[in-house]
This record gives C-alpha cells, sequence and structure tokens, in this order.
C-alpha cells in the first residue's frame, strides 16, 4: 500500500499548483481600475470585470472570478469554458498594464509565453 501514497501526494500537489489552487484570492475594491467593460477590435463587450469579483468575456461565454495583486491579473473560470471541450487554461494568469489614462488595458499571459491581448475602456 505505500508504494502508492508517494505518486498519490505527487499526483495531488501537482494538480494544486497546476490548476492555481494555492492562490489566495486578494479581495476586489470598488476603487479597482479594471473594473467595467472592456472591449477588443471588432468585439463589443469581450470582458466584464464586475465590482464583486465576477466576471464574464466574449459577450457573456465565459464566467469567471477575478482580482489582482499589483500587476497580476488572476481569472478562475467558473462557467464556458474547459481545459477538457477547447484545451484552455482554466485558471489564467496575466500581468496588466494600463495607459492611455487608464483607458487601455494590456494582457500578458504568464502561462504561455507571447500570448498578450490590448482592450480599451467601453465605460
Amino acid at each position: 500500500m505505500r508504494k502508492f501514497v508517494l505518486p498519490a501526494l505527487l499526483l495531488v500537489f501537482g494538480l494544486a499548483i497546476f490548476t492555481g489552487c494555492g492562490d489566495r484570492p486578494v479581495p476586489v475594491t470598488a476603487d479597482n481600475p479594471l473594473i467595467g467593460t472592456w472591449d477588443w477590435p471588432g468585439l463589443p463587450g469581450f470582458y466584464v470585470f464586475n465590482a464583486d469579483g465576477t466576471g464574464n468575456r466574449g459577450n457573456g461565454m465565459d464566467h469567471f472570478d477575478w482580482w489582482t495583486d499589483g500587476n497580476l491579473l488572476a481569472m478562475n473560470m467558473t462557467s464556458g469554458v474547459t481545459r477538457d471541450t477547447r484545451g484552455v487554461i482554466n485558471n489564467e494568469r496575466w500581468d496588466f498594464t494600463l495607459t492611455d489614462n487608464g483607458n487601455t488595458l494590456r494582457i500578458d499571459s504568464r502561462q504561455e509565453r507571447g500570448m498578450n491581448f490590448t482592450y480599451t475602456r467601453a465605460n
């Protein structure tokens, strides 16, 4: 029985790291600069970051819980896409930068090298 304990522990530990279970959410406050709707050229309302720490993207297709810590933007998917069906990451981690007086948002993936996107504030 002992020979199965170590592999099982390694599997659980590995899954916890990979899925982001070890992250401690930082509460979203009303003054968080990401709160609002962000458009991607040609796709209105692509990201919506709500003041309660929930959000959606793709006009409501994917739902997530979100928080920031410094320039880290963390999004844990709660519905919509899943790794099993679309091969995407459920717990996304991005570096974010705001420019143009807070009206332009750039996110750079911490998980997929070279993946970055830019959005403009809709409201």
